[in-house]
C-alpha cells in the first residue's frame, strides 16, 4: 500500500509494463482514484520500476494499492527549430520581446532573459490569443434559503463609458466568458480605472456590482493567504518572480446551475457568465483553492499563491 498525505505530492517507486526491454519512455498522466493523479513524465526504467510522483488533491490522507502502470514508447520525430517555425513564430517572438523592460539589466542578464522568454514565448498571453481554462475547479453560488431573484436597475453611464463597456462586452463574448441570457436576475454594470501599468496607458475595467447578490450568498470558510506569513516565508529568499495570470478568475468555469444568478445587462442585451466573474463573495476562495490544488507540493517550498503567484529561491 502507498500512503499519501492530504494535499501533497509524493515521490514513489512503481512497477511498469514495458515492451522489448524498453529502458525509457513516457509515463502518461492517469487518475488512480478521486483526486489522485500520477504525473505525466519522461522516465527511465530500472529493474521493472520507475520513479514518479503521485498527487493527492483531497483534504484527507489516503492509502492506495500499488498500481502497475504501462510505459508509452518513444518515437523519433523530425525536429522543427524556431527558425523553421514560420512567420507566425517569428512575429510572436518579436512581440513578446518588445514588451520586456531591460533598462535595469546588464548585457549578460539581458541575453539570459531574452533567451528564456524566446524559448517559452508560447506561454505568454498576447492580444488575440484564445483564453484557456482549467477543469481543476468549478465555482458555485450557494444562496440563503428562500432567496428570490434580484433585479437591480442599470446605473446611468456617460456615453464614452457606454462605448468602452460595449467594446469589453464584445471581447468577453468572443472569448466565451459570457453568453446571452434570459435570467430573471440582474446586477448593474459600472466602469472603473485600472492601475496604470508599465506602459503608462490609461485603461478601464468593466465590473458588475454584485453587492445585493453577495448579501444573499452563503460564505466560504476556505482560508486565504496571510500577508504576514507570506513575508516571513520570503524573508531569507534572494530571487523572486511574480507571475500574473491573465484573467485568472475567467479561467474557472461557473457551475451551469448558477449562471443565471450573476447576470447583467448592457446596451447590447442581457448576459450571464460562463466563467467565474470578479466580485462574487466566494470567488477569491474558489481561486485560492484551485491554485493550492494545482500547486500542491510546491506551495511554501517553491512558490506562494495570492491571486498572483510568487516563485522564490533560497540561498542562491
Amino acid at each position: 500500500m502507498i500512503t499519501l498525505q492530504e494535499r501533497s505530492e509524493t515521490i514513489v517507486k512503481l512497477p511498469v509494463e514495458v515492451e522489448d526491454n524498453q529502458k525509457e519512455g513516457i509515463l502518461e498522466k492517469c487518475k488512480l482514484g478521486e483526486g489522485i493523479y500520477v504525473a505525466n513524465s519522461l522516465t527511465t526504467v530500472g529493474d521493472g520500476y520507475v520513479i514518479t510522483s503521485i498527487l493527492n488533491t483531497n483534504e484527507q490522507g489516503v492509502e492506495i494499492p500499488e498500481p502497475k502502470l504501462k510505459l508509452a514508447k518513444l518515437e523519433e520525430l523530425p525536429v522543427v527549430t524556431g527558425e523553421q517555425g514560420g512567420k507566425g513564430y517569428k512575429d510572436r517572438k518579436r512581440e513578446v520581446l518588445s514588451k520586456l523592460r531591460f533598462e535595469h539589466l546588464n548585457d549578460e542578464e539581458r541575453v539570459m532573459l531574452e533567451n528564456t522568454c524566446s524559448d517559452y514565448q508560447d506561454i505568454f498571453y498576447l492580444p488575440g490569443d484564445e483564453l484557456s481554462a482549467t477543469n481543476a475547479a468549478k465555482h458555485s453560488i450557494t444562496l440563503v434559503p428562500g432567496t428570490t431573484p434580484i433585479n437591480t436597475e442599470r446605473y446611468r453611464l456617460l456615453e464614452a463609458q457606454k462605448a468602452e463597456i460595449e467594446k469589453q462586452v464584445d471581447e468577453m463574448l468572443e472569448k466565451d466568458i459570457i453568453e446571452q441570457s434570459h435570467s430573471p436576475w440582474n446586477s448593474p454594470l459600472l466602469i472603473v480605472p485600472k492601475k496604470v501599468d508599465a506602459s503608462g496607458e490609461k485603461k478601464w475595467r468593466v465590473v458588475v456590482d454584485f453587492r445585493k447578490l453577495n448579501d444573499k450568498t452563503i460564505g466560504n470558510a476556505y482560508p486565504l493567504p496571510d500577508i504576514t506569513e507570506i513575508l516571513d516565508q520570503l524573508g531569507q529568499s534572494k530571487y523572486f518572480s511574480c507571475i500574473d495570470m491573465v484573467m485568472g478568475y475567467h479561467k474557472i468555469e461557473l457551475d451551469p446551475k448558477d449562471r443565471e444568478k450573476p447576470a447583467f445587462s448592457s446596451k447590447q442585451g442581457h448576459w450571464e457568465y460562463r466563467r467565474m466573474p470578479f466580485g462574487l463573495k466566494t470567488a477569491s476562495a474558489t481561486f485560492q483553492s484551485m491554485m493550492n490544488s494545482v500547486l500542491s507540493g510546491f506551495t511554501g517550498s517553491r512558490c506562494l499563491c495570492s491571486w498572483t503567484m510568487w516563485s522564490f529561491m533560497r540561498g542562491h
